[in-house]
């Protein structure tokens, strides 16, 4: 028999004999291969050095290629282990808020909005974890000015379910890792958000949008596009974490007055079967339940969330260097770019500041834009008064300079 002819032979019983002694499946969360034996019950990460070998010592030679073609096949199985957690759940009863019951543990300074929320980030959370939408752009945060045992409570939320291993705890926003751990968790909680420089901050933000992650697959020689997977949360103990002066939309951001835990006894939150909180979410999820904040509830959220925000340089000099007043008060029609030569002027050069942030700091201010004619021309700029007094003690703070 020729050699050609030998292959599909070879082929087959390689086939054969993992057939009769393993069980396969490609774990699509974690992007592994797994297989346990006939007999056992847990499964394991497949070494494929470790089954070559194997076969080797069985006497199969030359069979590279096809044990890769093997692996890669609908041979073995694809496993979804997120679904597979929430469809092996008992049914809701329908009756006990089982998410209302766990967010009440947690007393909040907005009660009523963190209470909603909660429950909409859970089940934004299932949608997320079953592809059902493309990405998560939230991350639900908790701030306290003190250890309260904000990150063990998120962390609570997948101890003793199925999903407990798909859970990382912060990551660096760079790099292929990190993007892989968007496929590969079902939760990434960021317990120390004050630490995040601002860059950090606008890496986090293309984070919460990323929607599909580019891996390479086991036996691939090319990458594949994945599923993102993975929701965030976060806590702080520092009230101005947000660094970001162009909105902070993505941030749900809730200050903590009290978690009750009672050190994991039982008049804590513990007390909680969390999977009856994920069985209530599923069904939710699975009843078309609102995910997504409306918008009453995202101008509430960034309302809220300006209690968090560092104020910019220009905002800051704008407060005490300006004062709103209307042109009818005889207040001076300034431009943006105007403004920024005399704060900069002001501050001796030693600050750098842009026309767009002194356009939000002056939003943030609550000072509308007003339109004049210079010229022929219509402009958009803002009516101030300039403090003299305080400018006059800077050392570039003449009050005479023209504009």
């Amino acid at each position: 028999m020729s050699k050609a002819a030998d292959k599909p032979i070879k082929f087959l019983l390689i086939m054969d004999y993992l057939e009769k002694k393993y069980d396969f499946r490609f774990n699509t969360v974690s992007i592994d291969l797994e297989y346990k034996t006939k007999q056992e019950t847990d499964w394991k990460t497949l070494n494929p050095a470790d089954l070559e070998v194997e076969l080797l010592r069985e006497g199969f030679t030359g069979f590279d290629k096809q044990l890769a073609a093997l692996l890669k096949s609908s041979f073995v199985p694809r496993f979804d282990p997120i679904l597979e957690y929430f469809e092996s759940l008992p049914p809701w009863d329908n009756q006990n808020d089982y998410i209302g019951i766990l967010a009440n543990y947690v007393r909040t300074t907005d009660q009523e909005f963190y209470l909603r929320q909660f429950k909409k980030m859970l089940v934004r959370m299932v949608a997320q974890g079953l592809n059902a939408i493309a990405f998560n752009k939230h991350c639900f945060t908790f701030y306290s000015n003190q250890n309260d045992g904000k990150t063990y409570f998120f962390e609570n939320l997948l101890q003793g379910t199925g999903l407990a291993e798909y859970a990382k705890k912060n990551i660096e926003f760079e790099g292929k890792d990190a993007k892989r751990s968007l496929a590969e968790n079902f939760m990434i909680n960021l317990d120390e958000l004050a630490g995040l420089s601002k860059q950090d901050v606008n890496r986090a933000k293309a984070f919460f949008s990323e929607s599909q992650i580019k891996l390479r697959l086991p036996y691939d020689k090319k990458d594949s596009i994945m599923s993102r997977r993975a929701s965030f949360v976060g806590s702080t103990n520092q009230r101005e974490f947000l660094v970001d002066e162009t909105g902070n939309v993505r941030w749900i951001v809730f200050e903590v007055l009290s978690i009750n835990h009672d050190n994991g006894g039982p008049n804590g939150y513990k007390a909680v079967d969390i999977n009856k909180v994920w069985a209530q979410a599923y069904f939710l999820f699975k009843n078309d339940y609102p995910v997504q904040l409306d918008k009453d509830e995202i101008a509430h959220s960034e309302n809220n969330n300006a209690r968090y925000g560092r104020d910019s340089v220009e905002y800051q000099m704008l407060l005490q260097y300006f004062t709103p007043v209307g042109k009818e008060q005889g207040g001076t029609f300034y431009q943006p770019y105007k403004l920024v030569e005399r704060l900069t002027q002001l501050a001796s050069n030693t600050v750098r500041l842009t026309s767009e942030n002194i356009g939000r700091a002056l939003k943030k201010m609550g000072v509308e834009k007003a339109q004049t004619r210079i010229g022929q021309l219509p402009v958009w700029g803002y009516y101030l008064t300039e403090n003299l007094l305080n400018a006059a003690d800077q050392p570039g703070g003449k009050s005479d300079i023209p504009f």
